[in-house]
Protein backbone atom coordinates (compact mmCIF):
# COMPACT_ATOMS: atom_id res chain seq x y z
CA UNK A 1 0.00 0.00 0.00
CA UNK A 2 2.50 2.46 0.82
CA UNK A 3 4.23 2.08 -2.29
CA UNK A 4 1.14 2.83 -3.82
CA UNK A 5 0.69 6.20 -1.98
CA UNK A 6 3.86 7.15 -3.05
CA UNK A 7 3.34 6.65 -7.09
CA UNK A 8 0.07 8.36 -6.49
CA UNK A 9 2.04 11.20 -4.81
CA UNK A 10 4.72 11.27 -7.21
CA UNK A 11 1.95 11.02 -10.15
CA UNK A 12 0.62 14.74 -8.56
CA UNK A 13 4.14 15.98 -8.27
CA UNK A 14 4.53 15.41 -12.08
CA UNK A 15 1.05 16.22 -12.75
CA UNK A 16 1.43 19.85 -11.22
CA UNK A 17 5.44 20.18 -12.47
CA UNK A 18 3.70 19.33 -15.95
CA UNK A 19 0.94 22.34 -15.16
CA UNK A 20 3.92 24.79 -14.39
CA UNK A 21 6.03 24.31 -17.48
CA UNK A 22 2.99 24.74 -19.77
CA UNK A 23 2.21 27.79 -17.97
CA UNK A 24 3.22 30.99 -20.25
CA UNK A 25 4.66 32.62 -17.10
CA UNK A 26 7.39 29.70 -16.76
CA UNK A 27 10.92 31.55 -16.80
CA UNK A 28 14.66 30.41 -15.98
CA UNK A 29 16.72 31.78 -13.33
CA UNK A 30 19.71 31.58 -15.12
CA UNK A 31 23.07 30.91 -13.27
CA UNK A 32 26.55 29.37 -14.05
CA UNK A 33 26.32 26.02 -12.94
CA UNK A 34 28.97 23.47 -12.21
CA UNK A 35 27.54 20.43 -13.72
CA UNK A 36 30.33 18.24 -11.57
CA UNK A 37 28.61 19.52 -8.74
CA UNK A 38 25.51 19.71 -9.72
CA UNK A 39 25.03 16.09 -10.88
CA UNK A 40 27.01 14.28 -7.72
CA UNK A 41 24.38 15.96 -5.48
CA UNK A 42 21.34 14.94 -7.55
CA UNK A 43 22.43 11.73 -8.11
CA UNK A 44 23.77 11.36 -4.55
CA UNK A 45 20.50 9.50 -3.52
CA UNK A 46 21.52 6.73 -6.35
CA UNK A 47 24.78 5.52 -4.47
CA UNK A 48 26.23 2.55 -6.46
CA UNK A 49 23.44 1.76 -8.69
CA UNK A 50 24.85 4.06 -11.36
CA UNK A 51 27.87 4.64 -12.72
CA UNK A 52 28.82 8.94 -12.74
CA UNK A 53 31.39 10.42 -15.01
CA UNK A 54 31.90 14.30 -14.04
CA UNK A 55 35.84 14.48 -14.65
CA UNK A 56 35.19 16.36 -17.84
CA UNK A 57 31.81 18.57 -16.47
CA UNK A 58 32.25 22.14 -17.93
CA UNK A 59 30.14 25.13 -16.57
CA UNK A 60 26.57 25.47 -18.52
CA UNK A 61 24.41 28.08 -18.41
CA UNK A 62 21.23 26.92 -17.00
CA UNK A 63 18.87 26.83 -13.55
CA UNK A 64 20.22 24.21 -11.34
CA UNK A 65 16.87 22.94 -10.29
CA UNK A 66 15.61 22.21 -14.05
CA UNK A 67 19.55 20.59 -14.56
CA UNK A 68 18.75 18.40 -11.75
CA UNK A 69 15.22 17.11 -12.40
CA UNK A 70 16.47 16.51 -16.15
CA UNK A 71 18.86 14.05 -14.91
CA UNK A 72 16.92 13.07 -11.79
CA UNK A 73 14.28 11.83 -14.36
CA UNK A 74 17.06 10.13 -16.95
CA UNK A 75 18.70 8.67 -14.05
CA UNK A 76 15.31 6.98 -12.76
CA UNK A 77 14.17 6.28 -16.30
CA UNK A 78 17.13 4.60 -17.37
CA UNK A 79 17.39 2.17 -13.81
CA UNK A 80 13.31 1.34 -14.53
CA UNK A 81 13.31 1.01 -17.92
CA UNK A 82 16.92 -0.03 -18.94
CA UNK A 83 19.51 -2.57 -17.89
CA UNK A 84 22.82 -2.35 -16.25
CA UNK A 85 25.07 -0.65 -16.47
CA UNK A 86 23.60 2.75 -16.14
CA UNK A 87 26.11 5.76 -16.87
CA UNK A 88 25.87 9.74 -16.78
CA UNK A 89 28.69 11.44 -17.92
CA UNK A 90 29.14 14.76 -18.24
CA UNK A 91 31.52 16.54 -20.68
CA UNK A 92 32.08 20.18 -21.29
CA UNK A 93 28.43 21.04 -21.47
CA UNK A 94 26.57 18.18 -22.87
CA UNK A 95 25.21 15.47 -20.73
CA UNK A 96 24.53 11.87 -21.40
CA UNK A 97 22.72 9.02 -19.52
CA UNK A 98 23.52 5.50 -21.30
CA UNK A 99 21.76 1.95 -20.34
CA UNK A 100 22.10 -1.60 -21.70
CA UNK A 101 18.55 -1.86 -21.82
CA UNK A 102 16.78 -2.83 -25.11
CA UNK A 103 16.58 0.70 -26.05
CA UNK A 104 13.94 3.24 -26.51
CA UNK A 105 10.78 1.93 -28.98
CA UNK A 106 10.59 3.28 -31.98
CA UNK A 107 7.64 5.23 -31.56
CA UNK A 108 9.23 7.43 -28.69
CA UNK A 109 12.23 8.15 -31.08
CA UNK A 110 9.88 8.65 -33.65
CA UNK A 111 7.38 11.40 -31.90
CA UNK A 112 9.81 11.85 -28.97
CA UNK A 113 8.03 11.87 -25.33
CA UNK A 114 4.47 12.99 -24.69
CA UNK A 115 2.44 12.69 -21.60
CA UNK A 116 0.95 9.95 -20.67
CA UNK A 117 2.28 7.59 -23.63
CA UNK A 118 4.07 4.46 -22.15
CA UNK A 119 5.94 2.14 -23.69
CA UNK A 120 5.92 -0.31 -21.13
CA UNK A 121 3.19 -2.14 -19.56
CA UNK A 122 2.14 -0.81 -16.12
CA UNK A 123 5.35 1.37 -15.32
CA UNK A 124 5.13 4.25 -15.31
CA UNK A 125 3.04 7.08 -15.89
CA UNK A 126 5.01 9.29 -19.40
CA UNK A 127 5.44 12.11 -17.68
CA UNK A 128 9.21 11.42 -16.41
CA UNK A 129 10.92 12.14 -20.40
CA UNK A 130 8.17 14.95 -21.06
CA UNK A 131 9.32 16.48 -17.80
CA UNK A 132 13.08 16.24 -18.86
CA UNK A 133 11.92 17.52 -22.62
CA UNK A 134 10.29 20.49 -20.67
CA UNK A 135 12.78 21.69 -18.75
CA UNK A 136 15.08 21.34 -21.48
CA UNK A 137 13.25 23.63 -23.86
CA UNK A 138 12.33 26.17 -21.16
CA UNK A 139 16.61 26.41 -21.06
CA UNK A 140 16.64 27.00 -24.96
CA UNK A 141 18.01 23.25 -25.86
CA UNK A 142 15.92 20.06 -26.56
CA UNK A 143 16.40 16.30 -24.99
CA UNK A 144 17.90 13.78 -27.51
CA UNK A 145 16.86 10.29 -27.84
CA UNK A 146 18.63 7.78 -29.48
CA UNK A 147 19.92 3.70 -29.55
CA UNK A 148 23.41 2.91 -28.73
CA UNK A 149 24.70 0.59 -31.64
CA UNK A 150 25.71 -1.68 -28.72
CA UNK A 151 22.29 -1.69 -27.57
CA UNK A 152 20.98 0.12 -25.02
CA UNK A 153 19.29 3.98 -24.63
CA UNK A 154 21.09 7.02 -24.86
CA UNK A 155 19.45 10.48 -23.64
CA UNK A 156 21.66 13.60 -24.19
CA UNK A 157 21.18 16.84 -23.44
CA UNK A 158 23.45 19.84 -24.47
CA UNK A 159 23.21 22.92 -22.03
CA UNK A 160 24.48 26.67 -23.41
CA UNK A 161 27.96 27.45 -22.53
CA UNK A 162 28.61 30.13 -19.99
CA UNK A 163 30.33 32.59 -22.33
CA UNK A 164 27.90 35.60 -22.80
CA UNK A 165 27.00 37.22 -25.47
CA UNK A 166 27.29 41.08 -25.51
CA UNK A 167 24.87 43.05 -27.51
CA UNK A 168 26.54 45.85 -30.17
CA UNK A 169 25.94 48.95 -28.49
CA UNK A 170 24.59 48.63 -24.73
CA UNK A 171 27.10 46.03 -23.79
CA UNK A 172 24.98 44.23 -22.02
CA UNK A 173 24.73 40.65 -21.05
CA UNK A 174 22.29 38.31 -22.73
CA UNK A 175 21.37 35.30 -21.81
CA UNK A 176 20.55 31.75 -24.37
CA UNK A 177 17.27 32.30 -26.88
CA UNK A 178 17.41 35.95 -25.29
CA UNK A 179 18.19 39.03 -28.34
CA UNK A 180 20.91 41.51 -27.69
CA UNK A 181 19.33 45.00 -26.28
CA UNK A 182 15.90 43.13 -25.04
CA UNK A 183 14.22 42.78 -21.65
CA UNK A 184 15.85 39.68 -19.90
CA UNK A 185 14.10 37.04 -19.08
CA UNK A 186 15.61 36.39 -15.42
CA UNK A 187 12.63 35.52 -14.06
Amino acid sequence: MRWQVARLRRLVEDLLEISRLDAPTASVDWQDCDLGAVLTTCLEPYGDQLDLDVRRAGVARGEPRRIERIVGNLARNALAHGAPPVRVEARGTTISVTDSGPGYPQELLADGPRRFATFTRGKGSGLGLTIAAKHAEAMGTHLRLSNRAEGGACARVELPPTEPVTGPSTGSVTGPGEEPGSAPNRG
